[in-house]
């Protein structure tokens, strides 16, 4: 979607239950808000990872409970992104959450794969 032109930044909006939550992202407005997940659904291993979905699912439920009218889940990397669009399309996920690709810059993937391989190192067991 075209959101040039629209100034965003990290912002509490109110949701439905009364409560309120920060997104990655909102509006100044408050008519859009989401979240980014740099995460790729599996582990270094190959398995699903479990704790990178439960992140996703808690973005989607406090975007769910958002009263704005447009909801953004964008994701960097092209495997959580088709992951996600999979779910979309079997109904696991609601229409109402717009799902989005951001290609990420290549240094800053090389960045991040970095940053990523050095977390995999202190989990991984020895």
């Amino acid at each position: 979607p075209n959101l040039t032109g629209t100034a965003f930044s990290q912002k509490a909006l109110r949701l439905s239950t009364g409560g309120s939550h920060r997104f990655g992202f909102a509006s100044e407005d408050g008519s859009i808000a989401g979240n980014i997940s740099t995460s790729g659904p599996t582990t270094a291993s190959g398995k699903i990872g479990s704790g990178k979905l439960r992140g996703i699912e808690a973005s989607l439920y406090y975007l769910l409970l958002s009263e704005c009218p447009r909801r953004l889940l964008v994701l960097t990397e092209p495997e959580m992104f088709a992951y996600c669009k999979a779910a979309q399309q079997s109904g696991l996920i609601p229409e109402s959450i717009e799902i989005l690709h951001a290609a990420v810059p290549e240094e800053l993937r090389m960045r991040l794969a970095e940053s990523r391989d050095v977390a995999s190192r202190e989990v991984t067991p020895r």
